[in-house]
């Protein structure tokens, strides 16, 4: 139905003030307090009179797409469009006689339209937005879940890890009134456990890596999903200093017959080798240095040297230590009371080597032996 001319007259003058606004943006002339007040008393104008003139849910929202869309080309400065569709989303949303449907739809719109707008100003909408159904998560939750990933893509994309990861967080993947699909699920804690990695919180990724083993088995068919777990699972034990569980998954990750290069097969091989010789003596590194030194594969490596002479106990020498720890990590390489973990990995196994020799030895000739100092062999 045609509306009448009187109801029809608060959209138009708001779209003529549109106009108007950016006429003078254009030129720079600043807007006074009363004019912000103007166009917020505008918009709501607007919107109401959108509902009193049509009944039909359909054309209500089809009318509050084109004042949307008006207001996005209004040609302004990023400021004034955030906060005018921040004010029609706002008289929207908190109208209480308002239809849940249409209510949605145009916050769905408002969602869409963020492909065509830039990243700054992304930003702003989607946290007004957030800000404003705050109060009704429940009630616009698949909009809400869809504004924190376009969030978090672009925190992610602006290097800001800890935001975009907290953002994630957010996501009620348990809890909300959605149910997610698992693969959707997983790949989320797997992005977090990066995240938290990037900004330096193993024991967070931990965490998000945990949460998602539990869906292992409902994407058991998704190899990439599969790699990337196993890879992330494994670097994430290597930063907790979890070694010899690291070394076990990185050689599981290098036996896996799908999506990984050779090369890719290659280096978890090689990450392998090194958490093995980074992790405490026992029995589980023993098994893995057997493991490691009957594979082949490894004997084309760097490490291989190291990995032969722990293997079959013998003495390590101090170049190859250094010269080793070069492949190192950053992570890998932190000391602690003076002592790298290579330098108090190699020297535990020297010792050990040692014993094999000799049944009696002085301090100075096991710290010559060793090539380190006499007061670190007490």
């Amino acid at each position: 139905m045609n509306p009448p001319s009187d109801l029809n007259f608060s959209v138009e003058l708001l779209i003529t003030n549109l106009q108007y606004n950016k006429k003078i943006s254009m030129v720079g002339i600043l807007r006074p307090p009363c004019y912000i007040f103007q166009m917020a008393e505008e918009i709501a104008t607007a919107v109401g009179n959108i509902f009193i003139d049509e009944s039909d849910h359909k054309s209500q929202s089809a009318r509050l797409k084109a004042l949307l869309q008006s207001i996005l080309s209004s040609g302004t400065n990023e400021r004034d469009i955030s906060s005018n569709v921040s004010r029609i989303a706002e008289a929207v949303v908190n109208k209480e006689t308002i239809s849940m449907v249409v209510s949605r739809q145009f916050v769905t719109d408002i969602v869409a339209a963020l492909d065509d707008l830039k990243p700054c100003l992304v930003k702003e909408v989607a946290k007004a937005l957030l800000n404003i159904v705050q109060s009704r998560l429940i009630s616009y939750e698949e909009q809400v879940t869809q504004l924190r990933f376009r969030l978090a893509d672009l925190y992610e994309g602006d290097g800001d890890s800890g935001e975009a990861a907290k953002i994630l967080m957010a996501i009620p993947l348990e809890t909300g009134q959605r149910t997610y699909p698992p693969e959707l699920k997983m790949r989320t804690y797997l992005r977090i456990a990066q995240l938290a990695l990037d900004y330096k919180n193993s024991e967070e990724a931990e965490s998000f890596v945990n949460r998602a083993s539990m869906l292992f088995n409902d994407v058991s068919k998704d190899d990439e999903l599969i790699v990337i777990f196993k890879s992330l699972y494994a670097k994430v034990l290597d930063h907790r200093n979890k070694f010899i569980e690291a070394a076990q998954r990185y050689y599981d990750l290098s036996l896996f017959q799908n999506m990984l290069t050779t090369s890719e097969k290659l280096q978890a091989l090689t990450n392998a080798i090194s958490c093995t010789v980074l992790a405490s003596p026992g029995a589980q590194r023993s098994r893995m240095l057997t493991t490691l030194y009957k594979d082949e594969r490894c004997s084309s490596l760097a490490a291989y040297g190291i990995l032969q002479k722990m293997y079959f106990e013998r003495l390590i020498r101090n170049d190859e230590v250094m010269e080793f720890e070069k492949s190192l990590s950053l992570h890998q390489r932190v000391t602690h009371g003076g002592w790298s973990l290579l330098q108090r990995a190699v020297i535990e196994h020297n010792f050990t080597a040692v014993s094999k020799i000799f049944a009696n030895i002085t301090f100075e000739q096991l710290a010559k032996l060793l090539d380190i100092d006499r007061r670190q062999v007490l």
